[in-house]
């Protein structure tokens, strides 16, 4: 290695180092509300890395009338519309180039969409003989993964960069799969049935799709993001209980702490320093959590700042700054030890999408 490759290498390691110890280290998070469109209520499901973008969907929560967006600090919040005849959609994920995924029904059935500003909203269609798709995530290079629906089911599928579908199978004895995020190396996290029941899949073009297992005693799961260094997230089941997981090559799937008292926990997403962000289920409601290897789980509502008048009920994305995308409710004249000792009935109200910024990074 000639000198100039050993000085880049120590660049990055220090980098990442400290990257790591602000993630570890930060104790609390600047917000801003991003609003709504008509309808009342948001949910942001990504944040990208570059320039901040969020993208998710607003509108009458769980029903028609809803809408993708895409969010940015200098344009706001912009309507992505939907395919013609339909009424709803939704956006997922977005990679570094400003292309979005996600999907919006029509007049006959759901499909998957791919977004940018020059070409607008485009169908990518489906497996032959299918009639419905969804797309989740989207890479760099611009494959992008989801599923593909119709008379035999669910098949997690691959769009390549130049919009070929290709269906990925399922595990051995299964006969439905989803796939749920890709990562620069075109590596695919999901879910799939199998012999053994429904489990967290992972999919490479020379392996094919490989079982990752379920915590002890437990007995489904399914996978939900891929960094580009492996760390997979996802959840674990049993009867009466779901736990977050941590899954990488050299040591398999591991339980991720949940706040306590709690018997509900979903890891959403991971960077590449290993930081967890998700949702657990606590004797107060839903609560925004993060979890890292050294500090363990975190509620993100005791790292806002004072008097904040918010309640997160998850935590839905995390970049590779540390930032997070998350979503709650906005309690005006209210104080957080107020809300935090009163139950959920009591300051339940729209969602909206809230950006988060460690305080290193302000």
């Amino acid at each position: 290695m000639n000198k100039v490759s050993i000085l880049s290498a120590l660049i990055t390691v220090s980098l990442l180092s400290a990257l790591a110890y602000a993630a570890e280290t930060s104790t609390t998070y600047s917000f801003r509300d991003l609003g709504a469109l008509p309808g009342g209520s948001a949910v942001g499901r990504h944040v990208s890395n570059l320039n901040d973008q969020v993208v998710g969907s607003s509108g009458v929560p769980h029903g028609a009338h809803t809408r993708a967006f895409v969010w940015t600090p200098a344009q706001g919040m912009t309507d992505l519309g939907v395919f013609a005849g339909g009424d709803y959609s939704e956006a997922f994920s977005a990679n570094d180039r400003g292309d979005v995924v996600g999907d919006s029904n029509n007049s006959v059935s759901l499909r998957a969409f791919v977004w940018n500003e020059k070409s607008g909203m485009r169908d990518l269609g489906a497996l032959p003989g299918d009639s419905g798709s969804r797309a989740y995530a989207i890479n760099n290079s611009g494959q992008i993964v989801g599923y593909s629906s119709g008379p035999n089911g669910l098949r997690a599928v691959l769009w390549s960069k130049d919009l070929k579908i290709q269906s990925l199978g399922t595990l051995p004895g299964g006969d439905y799969s989803e796939a749920r995020a890709i990562n620069n190396a075109g590596e695919v996290v999901g879910v799939s049935t199998s012999s053994s029941g429904k489990r967290a899949f992972l999919w490479t073009q020379q392996d094919g799709m490989a079982d990752l297992g379920v915590l002890s005693g437990d007995t489904a799961s399914e996978a939900l993001h891929i960094t580009d260094n492996g760390f997979v997230v996802g959840s674990s089941r049993a009867l009466g209980t779901t736990r977050a997981f941590l899954w990488t090559k050299d040591a398999g799937i591991q339980n991720v702490e949940s706040l306590p008292n709690s018997n509900y926990a979903e890891a959403l997403d991971v960077n590449s320093l290993g930081v967890v962000v998700g949702a657990s289920q606590t004797p107060l409601g839903g609560r925004a959590y993060i979890w890292s290897k050294t500090s363990g789980p975190r509620d993100v509502n005791d790292l806002l700042p004072p008097n904040s008048s918010i309640i997160l009920v998850a935590a839905l994305g995390i970049n590779e700054n540390g930032k997070i995308v998350a979503i709650g409710t906005r309690h005006q004249g209210r104080s957080m030890s107020t809300l935090m000792h009163t139950d959920d009935e009591a300051h339940s109200g729209a969602l909206h999408v809230y950006p988060l910024t460690p305080e290193n990074l302000r």
